[in-house]
């Protein structure tokens, strides 16, 4: 237990190196961005990010599936730190939009590839919620803390930064991808053929990764309680791949603001607002694990546990073009609801996947929520203005809670319809069961069955 906690805590430190370094870089790149070509720009570069997460979906799949953790770690690595210092240089350098968009999107694909190789180390070690629950909360936190760092740069209204000062940028922005190598040396997965195959004794005992769906990802978040016993939830909206595709709508709906909330803090309130704002969201993050679990305490349905996480995402900015606290309570709110959301989702297809898929299911987890977040900042700019995004965001709300539990209560008419062919088919079956000659068999046969039944 110690070896796993030791190796859960290395991994966890890496991650938050890396991501402090990608968020600081990044968060400086759109505030750059914003002051070259507006908000239209920084919807096209996060858009182009967003497409990189979706691809990077299919490519971690047939990838993981031929090496071994070690292997996808380091290469992974190596291309995004070359992609990172390539696009902020050439952001500043003044090359064509076009050109930097692909870079992003590349660059994307290679870091997340790597981080659900990242995540699949930690599902090796331990393959419940509760570590990836927790990995989950402290990348968003401290990519949060990247994010006001980067504020405090003095970037002009222009788009501007000195020459120091950007060398330094660019340092820290390649070099914090440096700790997935050390990761890699000391890497646990094995390929997903390896498993298949049986050449390699698995890392994660499948009789461990495949948990029963029934329990959800939000048992995590409450099993750090001690004195308390895990809330066991149904996996939202039943199958599996109903939930994917629910998540990404989800994403869809509600996940323009706060993926645009750099941005929008820039443009609603100045470059100074931005650091506050990430600041809010860094408070969001580290609440949402016991915020989670309050919700989980309430044995909430989970198509109701979702529609809120989705709600929250949007409510706060409903009042944040009115005051800078509207803006803050935006931040601190979303990053409650996606945080969660994100843990949620990810610990649930981490428990639900095969041993040789857990990072190819990770990714396509991230993929699926990236896919409707990349439509969403793209079309954000193209609806509204920055000062509008109140009204936006009340009429996604509104779509959001009025379209879910519309739909949830049509899936459960369709099922009451078809509940009376199941009942009657059982009312029948006393009739049969009466029939005198089966009235005079033995008890006993009849009591071994029972028992069967419930030993199995």
């Amino acid at each position: 237990m110690g070896i796993a906690r030791r190796r859960v805590r290395a991994l966890l430190t890496a991650g938050l190196l890396d991501s402090f370094g990608l968020s600081l870089g990044w968060t400086a790149f759109i505030l750059i961005a914003v002051g070259r070509g507006g908000l239209a720009a920084a919807g096209e570069y996060n858009a182009a990010m967003l497409a990189g997460v979706v691809g990077s979906a299919p490519i971690t799949a047939w990838y993981a599936s031929r090496v071994d953790g070690r292997t996808l770690l380091t290469s992974t690595g190596s291309i995004e730190l070359v992609l990172r210092v390539g696009t902020l240089a050439g952001l500043l350098i003044g090359w064509p939009p076009a050109l930097l968009a692909a870079g992003v999107a590349a660059m994307n694909v290679a870091a997340w590839t790597g981080y659900a190789g990242m995540r699949a180390e930690v599902a090796a070690v331990d393959p419940g919620p509760r570590s990836l629950t927790r990995y989950a909360v402290a990348i968003a936190t401290v990519e949060a803390i990247g994010a006001s760092v980067a504020a405090l740069l003095p970037i002009t209204a222009d788009g501007r930064l000195g020459g120091a000062i950007t060398v330094g940028l660019l340092l820290a922005y390649g070099s914090s991808v440096t700790p997935q190598f050390w990761c890699a040396r000391t890497s646990l997965v094995r390929s997903g053929r390896e498993q298949r195959d049986g050449s390699t004794e698995p890392v994660v005992d499948p009789a461990q990764s495949v948990v029963d769906p029934a329990l959800s990802a939000v048992a995590g978040y409450v099993g750090q309680h001690r004195r308390r016993p895990p809330v066991a939830l149904p996996m939202p909206f039943g199958r599996r791949q109903l939930a994917l595709a629910t998540g990404a709508l989800i994403m869809l709906i509600a996940s323009g603001p706060v993926t645009l909330g750099t941005a929008l803090a820039q443009q609603l309130y100045g470059h100074a607002a931005v650091g506050f704002a990430a600041m809010a969201f860094s408070a969001g993050c580290l609440l949402a694990t016991p915020v989670a679990a309050g919700l989980a305490r309430l044995r909430l349905p989970g198509h109701l546990r979702w529609l809120l996480w989705g709600a929250g995402m949007l409510l706060g900015w409903l009042i944040a073009p009115a005051h800078l606290i509207g803006l803050l309570a935006a931040q601190f709110l979303s990053a409650v609801a996606v945080t969660a959301f994100q843990g949620e989702m990810d610990a649930t297809v981490a428990q639900a996947a095969e041993a040789s898929r857990v990072t190819s299911a990770l990714a396509w987890a991230a993929a699926v929520r990236a896919c409707g977040s990349a439509v969403a900042v793209r079309m954000l700019p193209v609806l509204v203005a920055a000062p509008a995004i109140g009204v936006l965001s009340a009429a996604a709300t509104v779509l959001l809670l009025g379209g879910g539990l519309m739909a949830v209560t049509v899936a459960r008419l369709v099922a009451m319809a078809r509940h009376p062919v199941a009942a009657h088919t059982q009312l029948t079956m006393p009739t049969q069961l009466t029939m005198p000659s089966q009235l005079t068999m033995p008890t006993q046969p009849a009591v071994s069955m029972l028992a069967g039944v419930d030993a199995g």
